[in-house]
Order: structure tokens, then C-alpha cells, then sequence
């Protein structure tokens, strides 16, 4: 019996904990589809902090992606910031999601040599 309470004590935590996720992940949506891409900016950072004093590593890699492209709406990107912000990531996450960020790292520099071949 006490095992089934922990289990089902467990598995509520796990539920309502990615249901704040995805609450704010709406949130970030409905910003974006407004074409308010600060407010959706500093709403992914809120939920990159609470990720990283998580040490939630799929949520890390979400914001990265997110961050990523709001910023290209933001301001003028360079290849160079990325590849910084890929490599501290990279210090931070588990597999398979440091396997993602690798990957990613990979097609962006062969796509930037091509460009400037």
C-alpha cells in the first residue's frame, strides 16, 4: 500500500510539473502569434531559469531552440552567437539532448562553410 501511494504521490508530481511547462509554453505561443516577440523573449527565459535550477535538460533544449529564433526576430544575429550559446549549453545538458545540440552544431557549420565557400 505505501508503495502505490508513493507511486501515485510520484506520478501527480510528474503531471502537475509539466503542466506548468505547458502553461507558460502557451503563453510563449500566444505572444508569438501576436508578433509580441520581446514579451514572448522574456517569458522563455523565465522558463529557461526554472529549468536550469531544475536541471530540466528537455526543457533546456526547447528554450534554446525558442530563444534562438525570437532573437532572430529581435535583433540581427550572428553565426558566432549561436555557436557560443550552443557550447554553453552543451556543459549543461545529458544525452541524448547534448547528441541534439551536437548535431545541430554540425549542420550549421557545414551550412555556414558552404555559404562562404
Amino acid at each position: 500500500m505505501k508503495q502505490l501511494l508513493i507511486l501515485f504521490l510520484y506520478l501527480f508530481c510528474a503531471i502537475c510539473h509539466a503542466q506548468n511547462y505547458e502553461i507558460q509554453w502557451k503563453d510563449v505561443y500566444q505572444s508569438e502569434l501576436n508578433k509580441h516577440y520581446k514579451t514572448a523573449n522574456n517569458q522563455v527565459e523565465k522558463i529557461y531559469h526554472k529549468a536550469v535550477s531544475e536541471k530540466n535538460s528537455r526543457e533546456i533544449i526547447k528554450t534554446f531552440f525558442y530563444r534562438n529564433k525570437l532573437k532572430g526576430y529581435i535583433e540581427i544575429t550572428d553565426s558566432n552567437d549561436i555557436f557560443k550559446d550552443i557550447d554553453k549549453e552543451l556543459n549543461s545538458l545529458n544525452q541524448p539532448y547534448k547528441s541534439i545540440l551536437q548535431t545541430y552544431k554540425a549542420q550549421l557549420l557545414t551550412e555556414y562553410f558552404l555559404k562562404n565557400e
